[in-house]
């Protein structure tokens, strides 16, 4: 059984001994009790010296990303600058659209608020993935929807957030049927160190546009708890560029999913191909081939009966045949 990953991971514990091993060892007595402890702070003192080992790894491995981030996509005041813009023109398909004069519409409020729903999708989805577990990971893997959260309801009714992206949902549809058939204006491409591709942004569904507010929530709530946090606590000015990259990387790492997905279902069907077909055989198959059995079974048995009939006949002849059982000598009668 393959093991299902969960996209929206938690942050990692620290190593704690299960319930039932320290029943076992508070039950235990005398010398078994010494070495069933010194036994289990071995395994803890082992695990919190992996861990560490793993952070500092991860440590290491986040310094040279950032050197190479900043050798190929040069100095952080220019990355940071193509960051802003790409991020004003991303919330803008949620109508956070500013009034001009370097109001771009992006408030600390509106980001608290798009938090919150992360937050709280992400709690729903980990309900949710904890109870089915067990099904297949095609289904895990797939978009689980809403998960019955009411957004209309308190406290997200009365964010804002709701009414700007239906606003924007409607100007898009509109401006989507007025420029229908003219190239280029289903994608805005974005910078090339976003690396996921063209965003899509007129994309019809029943004469509306996108609904980017959901879809920008589940990215978010992909995110790990630890990161959601970090993120509440940033200021406005730094709180913004970090959720806008946030939802940048789970992007890629959606793309890339999706594409690891997609070799995967094609090299299925390749395989599915080349291997044998299996023939498929009906209820009167099957019942012919149980009578034919049957009746050779039943010829088996009758012709086994004969040879032994036949082998004893023959037998009973020869011991009628010999002298030895034949009549009694002279000498032998009275």
């Amino acid at each position: 059984m393959t093991a299902t990953i969960n996209p929206y991971p938690s942050s990692t514990p620290p190593p704690s001994l299960p319930r039932a091993q320290v029943q076992a060892i508070a039950s235990s007595k005398g010398d078994k009790k010494v070495a069933a402890l010194a036994g289990a702070i071995r395994s803890m003192l082992f695990m919190q010296r992996y861990q560490t080992e793993l952070s500092q790894r991860d440590s290491k491995l986040q310094t040279l990303q950032k050197k190479w981030w900043e050798m190929t996509m040069g100095p952080p005041a220019q990355r940071d600058a193509e960051d802003a813009k790409q991020m004003v023109d991303y919330f803008a398909l949620l109508g956070w659209r500013g009034g001009g004069g370097g109001d771009d519409g992006i408030t600390g409020a509106r980001l608290s608020a798009l938090l919150a729903r992360a937050k709280r999708y992400k709690g729903e989805y980990d309900a949710w993935f904890d109870r089915n577990r067990d099904r297949p990971r095609s289904e895990l893997m797939a978009d689980p929807g809403d998960l019955g959260i009411k957004w209309t309801d308190p406290p997200f009714c009365s964010d804002g957030l709701q009414q700007l992206s239906a606003a924007e949902m409607e100007r898009q549809g509109a401006a989507a049927v007025a420029c229908a058939g003219e190239p280029g204006w289903k994608t805005v491409k974005t910078g090339g160190h976003a690396g996921a591709g063209p965003v899509v942004v007129n994309q019809m569904v029943d004469g509306r546009g996108v609904d980017y507010l959901l879809y920008t929530v589940k990215l978010l709530a992909r995110t790990r708890w630890d990161g959601l946090e970090r993120l509440e606590r940033l200021l406005e000015d730094q709180q913004k560029l970090g959720v806008y990259r946030a939802i940048r990387t789970q992007k890629f790492i959606q793309f890339t999913e999706d594409k690891i997905r997609e070799r995967e279902d094609a090299m299925r069907r390749e395989y599915e191909q080349l291997a044998p077909s299996t023939r498929v055989i009906t209820q009167e198959e099957q019942d012919g081939f149980f009578e034919r059995l049957m009746d050779d079974a039943a010829k088996r048995q009758q012709r086994v009966q004969k040879l032994m009939n036949e082998k004893r006949a023959k037998e009973l002849n020869i011991l009628g045949s010999s002298s030895m059982f034949g009549a009694r000598p002279r000498t032998a009668r009275v």
